[in-house]
């Protein structure tokens, strides 16, 4: 469209444009044209200015990204836009619509049923999906929002259902114990057993039982892109196959040993095992790892706990070869600088004592477990001192 541009009184930019379009002025609207390579600036200041429209698709042409815009930019940002190397054009009103944001299609049915407002507001806007039971997370102390809920606990279900089509809906309370059993309560639908599809990986679990920890998803995927080609591999805290199954389907190791107290737990890793086709490669123990773990035979191997992972250190020094190995240790800390010094230290100590020494290959923060604490893993390169 041919078009020429003058700045009116209250310094925003109008557009002159041809009159043959006069009547098609509501199919078009303004957009931001910008080269890829600045794609990333231009979203950060788009959104940075809430002019970016987050319901339209942003489209590709050649080396250009086109940004839509929820109105016509004023002068500053017109002049911002300027400066980064964008140009504004008008571009066709495409009939298609992203799709409404999940928690948007909760409130909407909320509102066609009847919530009263106040429990409208106090609708949980995070959950957690696995396979099809949508998990909604709850304080475990009694709280003002709790009260407001409490009584529509079945219809909060049928409505969370419903909207992400899921089977089943439960809430979590939190976690308990040294199993780290999980606190839930099924508000919705009569199972809460599911399989999980992560990473081309499948993890049939029940959610009343055992915990599956979303905000662990990239150290999982990480691990199954690592190269443990004949490999000998021992998972001291194995839960369902967490890390034991993509290590197993992925990686290219020989054999990965697979430790696991909980017998809920482990009755579901022989059943992954099985259903990922790794049968071949992945050998099940039911035990502690302190007693029933095979001893000087690992080149690798998974410490996929917290909570006093230091603890169990000393032992996976028996189960590394004799020459050394790589660990992977997980564990809480404080979240201060320098991030896991103490434990770090624990770790050198414990290696000296049992004849090994230690590098630090990677230390990194998997996510924020609690106020002030981080759950990290540390990739350590053990060798014996001779």
């Amino acid at each position: 469209m041919e078009k020429t541009s003058k700045e009116d009184k209250k310094g925003k930019i109008k557009f002159q444009k041809d009159y043959r379009f006069k009547d098609l002025f509501r199919k078009h609207m303004h957009a931001l044209k910008i080269e890829k390579t600045k794609a990333n600036l231009a979203n950060k200041l788009l959104v940075e200015m809430q002019i970016l429209e987050n319901q339209r698709k942003v489209t590709k042409e050649e080396d250009f990204v086109i940004f839509p815009l929820k109105r016509e930019p004023d002068i500053i940002e017109l002049q911002k836009m300027s400066k980064i190397g964008g140009e504004v054009i008008e571009i066709e009103v495409s009939e298609r619509r992203l799709p409404p944001e999940p928690y948007d299609v909760v409130i909407e049915l909320a509102k066609k049923r009847n919530f009263p407002e106040k429990v409208q507001k106090k609708l949980p806007r995070k959950w957690d999906r696995l396979g099809d039971i949508i998990l909604l997370k709850f304080s475990n102390r009694v709280t003002n929002e709790t009260k407001e809920l409490e009584g529509y606990k079945k219809e909060i279900g049928k409505v969370y259902a419903d909207a992400l089509s899921a089977k089943s809906v439960v809430i979590e309370y939190g976690v308990y114990g040294k199993m780290r059993k999980p606190n839930v309560e099924l508000i919705y639908g009569d199972s809460t057993e599911t399989v999980h599809v992560e990473n081309g990986i499948k993890y049939k679990l029940d959610v009343s039982k055992i915990m599956f920890s979303s905000g662990n998803t990239d150290e999982r995927v990480r691990m199954s892109r690592i190269n443990c080609k004949d490999e000998y591999v021992v998972d001291m805290f194995a839960g369902i196959g967490y890390f034991t199954l993509p290590i197993a389907k992925y990686t290219g190791a020989r054999k990965v040993v697979a430790i696991e107290l909980n017998p809920e737990s482990y009755n579901y890793l022989v059943e992954n095992v099985k259903i990922n086709g790794v049968e071949n490669i992945v050998e099940p123990h039911l035990g502690d790892n302190l007693v029933v773990s095979p001893l000087e035979c690992a080149d690798r191997i998974m410490m996929g706990y917290i909570h006093g992972t230091i603890n169990y250190f000393a032992k996976a020094l028996n189960i590394i070869k004799k020459s050394g190995g790589i660990i992977h240790f997980h564990d809480t800390v404080p979240t201060e600088e320098p991030l896991a010094k103490e434990v770090i230290d624990r770790i050198k100590k414990e290696s000296a004592r049992n004849a090994f020494s230690v590098t630090v290959n990677r230390l990194h923060e998997v996510k924020s477990y609690a106020p002030g604490i981080s759950h990290v893993v540390i990739d350590l390169a053990v060798k014996r001192i001779t």
